[in-house]
């Protein structure tokens, strides 16, 4: 969730709270104001009524004047106290009764020698509807502000926030390999300001280091292997003539050492380019193409092991680096063939979505998972530099695609999820 959508739901959050508060807040302080206006006009009926009451010769229980309704009960013990309080009273209205709100104002008063608890009710009807249509109005205006107030809020922090969302698809669209200088929109914000300025010096120094570390990585590799060439031409002469068995054990031991060390600078230098995403080209390639044409390429190791091939290949089309993609099937037909038992079985499976390839082999001594690090090897005695699998997930952390190496039984399982 974006910075300015989560701001906004908590800002629209803390405004619903503070318009609830606020519309209760209203609506009782309201109640109360035409309460206490209600229950100084029922005290000033008070006078008036005892006169009229006091013209009677008989005090009925109930009397309607208007829009007051008068309870009236004798007592014995006059009484101070006075109440006003809310209260139902069944109305008749065109035949039928309803409950309606009334007001209520109960005193003890004397009329004619006698004591009568009187209860003046006046109704309330109308000061609910006007309560309900204020406190509508002020609440609807409220949330009509606050809409409005959060509307605005949102297109300026928009236009505000444009350098920094500008700032960000320039780094997205940086590339070491085709440097470009980072370009900031004006702005009068001086955290954004400082943004720029310090991502101009990283991106500068960054490029700077890229470029040190790619020419020494081709410089080395380059230095390396003209010795190893030489290296490996001496020897073979020296292997073409007459040496003791001894002195020849010695040379094939330099050669195969020569020969490693080799393999293991190409490797690296490999893993270096991709680490440093110098692949950059991509283009539609057709997987399931690629795994039969490897397989054909193999055909005589899997033939001088007598392994069975198992292919359930689905079409699948992606978009990515042939040569990268072309190491990932390589490396792992590769160590499915090597590291397969004799008359074993190799299975392929390609579906929309993943690629599957299973073969038999000895169990594992060591975790499936440390076989992706570098260096690390099934079988310590193998002549392999360890960085086959290490390679592989280096190029499918570039793509984002999934990948797991397990062991079931006889059974070993790689799964590529694209």
């Amino acid at each position: 969730m974006k910075l300015l959508q989560r701001t906004g739901l908590y800002f629209m959050g803390f405004s619903f709270v503070i318009l609830l508060i606020g519309g209760l807040g209203i609506f009782y302080t309201l109640q109360y104001m035409l309460d206490h206006e209600m229950d100084e006009n029922l005290h000033h009926t008070r006078a008036v009524l005892n006169k009229e009451l006091g013209k009677m010769n008989e005090l009925p229980p109930i009397v309607e004047i208007m829009d007051e309704v008068i309870d009236i009960r004798e007592v014995r013990m006059p009484s101070t106290i006075e109440v006003y309080k809310d209260t139902f009273r069944l109305v008749r209205e065109e035949g039928e009764e309803e409950l309606e709100p009334f007001r209520q104002y109960i005193y003890t008063d004397m009329i004619k020698g006698k004591y009568y608890q009187i209860a003046l009710n006046h109704s309330k009807f109308d000061s609910e509807d006007l309560l309900i249509a204020i406190t509508g109005l002020i609440v609807g205006f409220l949330l009509l502000f606050l809409l409005a107030l959060n509307l605005f809020n949102r297109f300026l922090s928009q236009k505000i926030w444009q350098p920094f969302y500008h700032t960000i698809q320039q780094i997205r669209q940086y590339s070491f390999s085709q440097p470009n200088a980072l370009t900031a929109l004006p702005s009068t914000i001086d955290e954004f300001a400082t943004l720029d300025t310090a991502l101009a010096q990283m991106t500068n120094k960054l490029t700077k280091d890229y470029q040190s570390l790619k020419q020494f990585t081709e410089n080395a590799s380059h230095e390396i292997q003209t010795p190893l060439a030489i290296i490996r031409a001496q020897i073979d002469l020296l292997l073409q003539q007459k040496q003791a068995e001894t002195s020849l054990q010695h040379i094939q031991q330099i050669q195969q050492s020569v020969t490693k060390l080799s393999k293991l600078n190409k490797s690296l230098l490999l893993l270096t380019r991709i680490e440093n995403r110098q692949f950059e080209p991509l283009e539609l390639i057709a997987l399931g193409d690629i795994i039969h044409q490897k397989l054909e390429a193999l055909d005589l190791l899997v033939r001088a092991k007598s392994l069975r091939v198992e292919r359930d290949i689905s079409p699948l089309t992606l978009r990515a680096n042939p040569i990268l993609v072309d190491i990932i099937i390589s490396n792992l037909l590769t160590n499915a063939i090597k590291h397969n038992l004799p008359d074993g079985t190799i299975s392929i499976l390609l579906t929309e979505d993943k690629l599957l390839l299973k073969n038999t082999g000895n169990s594992l001594m060591k975790s499936p998972s440390k076989l992706f690090e570098r260096f690390q090897k099934a079988d310590d005695s193998a002549k392999s530099v360890g960085l086959g699998l290490a390679i592989v997930k280096e190029i499918c952390e570039v793509y984002h695609w999934g990948i797991d190496y397990r062991n079931e039984a006889e059974w070993h399982l790689v799964e590529v999820v694209f």
